[in-house]
Order: structure tokens, then C-alpha cells, then sequence
């Protein structure tokens, strides 16, 4: 005499097993598709936190004046356009360049 579950029927039919794997197969997906859902796009998502504050905006300040002062501080040397090296450089032709019409205006005529 063999032990039974009373829940579950001693027949079962390869139509009730395939629904039952399709089912498990289906609630895996969703399950997937809302934890990518979430780490991948909710999660992302920028909070209230994240728009600048006042003490936000005066950093950027001090830091664009510190950009200048270094922009200042930049020495400019053009020197090397008086080198004889960059004076032997030729001009080849004057702009701006003047194009020659070439072809037929009507590609199909028979002219």
C-alpha cells in the first residue's frame, strides 16, 4: 500500500504537466522582466534630491571663477609663427575656391 498525497491525483496528464511548466515558465519571465524593469529603469530614475540647491549653484560659481584665473594664467606664446620654418609654407591656390561648372543641367536630354 503506497502513500498518496491527498492533493494531488495519482493521474496525471501530459496536457496538465505541459500548463504547469508553461505556467512556471511565464512566472519566471515576469518575475525577470520586473526586476530589469526596476534596476534598469525605475531605479535610474532621477529623485527631487538630485535638482542643484542654492549652496550647489555657488560651488559652480567658485569653480568658474577658478576656470578663469587658470584661463589667465595661460601664456599665449605665438612665437613660432615668426620661425622660418612656418614662413616657408606656401599658398597653393586663393580662397575661396572657385568651382567649374561641370556636366549637363539636363542629365537626360539627348544634347
Amino acid at each position: 500500500m503506497a502513500f498518496k498525497l491527498p492533493f494531488k491525483n495519482s493521474i496525471s496528464f501530459p496536457q496538465e504537466k505541459k500548463q504547469r511548466t508553461l505556467l512556471i515558465v511565464f512566472i519566471v519571465i515576469v518575475i525577470a522582466a520586473f526586476v530589469i524593469l526596476y534596476f534598469g529603469f525605475w531605479d535610474s530614475l532621477p529623485s527631487s534630491s538630485s535638482v542643484p540647491t542654492e549652496s550647489d549653484l555657488l560651488l559652480t560659481s567658485k569653480n568658474i571663477s577658478s576656470t578663469e584665473r587658470a584661463i589667465k594664467k595661460i601664456d599665449f606664446n605665438i612665437s613660432f609663427l615668426k620661425k622660418s620654418s612656418f614662413q616657408d609654407l606656401k599658398i597653393y591656390s586663393e580662397w575661396p575656391l572657385e568651382i567649374d561648372s561641370k556636366g549637363n543641367k539636363n542629365p537626360f536630354s539627348s544634347n
